[in-house]
């Protein structure tokens, strides 16, 4: 298996070693501070005490360009029994009726969840699903979430663990899975459009998730592919994205050649499918880099501040990260029109470990 493997998950990251000492004790509190701020951890209690969602870990978005400034975090769910995490039984079983009435995406996040365990065909592809919240809501808000869905079973892996030996999702699940989240069937044009992101992505690529953006008030779905990291951009042309800038072309060589200089894997790409009636693909595409090893993460936030997509803060802070607290999960880079828009990270964030809770009461109390 290769060492970096471009895929959406909320598992996986690099970390540092432990705090050991007083000076990497004063290290981790200014990191808290900068990545963890108050109202970051208030938000995620009040989550937790307000819904019956509770994960581990916790995925914190930050745009590498600015300070102290949370996007959003990340929960996920999933079908079994898991150290930390909420089951769906357990959620079912605690009132979402509240939640139900004051909004359409939850109660339809909420029956999604019961057919999830119904239906044959969503359970048979749908590995777990993660909710994705605005982190900069009013204080005592809990916001409307983002559901990303994955559908990444059948897990027929083969010894190396290459997801591409996972099979393409069928469409029926792919379709019946957004249509209940959205709680209304895709236009007949919609469905088409899908049918066609399917199948350019054949036969070495493979639809890897789905998310519905409602929450954000967008008539969109977002879809997430895999692919050699070739045929990225012949993909895009295919399914109708516009390159006004060939920045895309021209940075993702530069991006395969830090993440390992003999890279020759696949990226995860992200697009929206915009769901009006004559339906096209949006402006932005994000390219994730999952799992980097520390070199990488040296190299990749190197580049990213000599391309003005990363401030000094962000770049020291994510270069020493004390794993004890957070850990990288993944970066992303976002295109637009194919040029280069903005750099996010997205950190590993886990509440209940012992060793966090004595340096969060001792740091930031």
């Amino acid at each position: 298996m290769l060492a970096n493997q471009f895929r959406v998950s909320t598992m996986g990251s690099f970390s540092t070693q432990s705090p050991s000492n007083h000076q990497d004790l004063e290290i981790t509190r200014s990191f808290v501070r900068l990545l963890l701020p108050q109202r970051l951890q208030s938000f995620i209690g009040e989550l937790w005490e307000k819904t019956p969602l509770k994960s581990e870990p916790i995925i914190c978005e930050h745009r590498l360009s600015g300070l102290g400034k949370p996007i959003d975090i990340s929960l996920g769910i999933y079908p079994k029994t898991r150290p930390g995490n909420s089951t769906i039984e357990e959620i079912q079983r605690k009132s979402y009726a509240e939640l139900s009435q004051k909004s359409a995406v939850w109660e339809h996040l909420i029956q999604f969840l019961g057919a999830w365990q119904r239906v044959t065909n969503l359970a048979r592809w749908i590995g777990y699903l993660f909710l994705e919240f605005d982190a900069n809501a009013k204080p005592g808000e809990i916001p409307e979430p983002i559901p990303f869905v994955a559908l990444d079973s059948p897990q027929n892996r083969g010894p190396d663990g290459n997801p591409l030996e996972t099979r393409m999702p069928e469409i029926a699940a792919f379709l019946e899975t957004g249509e209940r989240l959205l709680g209304r069937p895709f236009d007949g044009a919609v469905v088409d459009k899908i049918k066609e992101c399917f199948s350019h992505a054949l036969p070495h690529g493979r639809i890897v998730s789905l998310g519905t953006l409602a929450a954000r008030r967008q008539h969109t779905i977002r879809i997430i592919v895999l692919l050699y990291a070739q045929d990225v951009c012949p993909y895009l042309r295919n399914i109708g994205y516009c390159f006004h800038e060939n920045q895309l072309e021209e940075v993702l060589p530069e991006i395969v050649s830090l993440i390992n200089p003999n890279f020759s894997g696949y990226f995860t790409v992200g697009f929206d499918l915009e769901l009006d009636a004559n339906p096209q693909i949006g402006d932005r595409v994000g390219i994730e880099i999952l799992n980097p090893d520390p070199d990488c993460v040296g190299r990749l936030l190197k580049f990213l501040v000599a391309q003005g997509l990363c401030c000094q803060e962000y770049y020291q802070a994510l270069l020493d990260l004390p794993g004890t607290v957070l850990e990288v999960a993944h970066f992303k880079l976002s295109f637009q029109n194919g040029a280069v828009a903005e750099a996010k990270s997205y950190l590993n964030y886990y509440p209940s470990r012992e060793s966090f809770k004595v340096q969060r009461l001792e740091y930031l109390q």
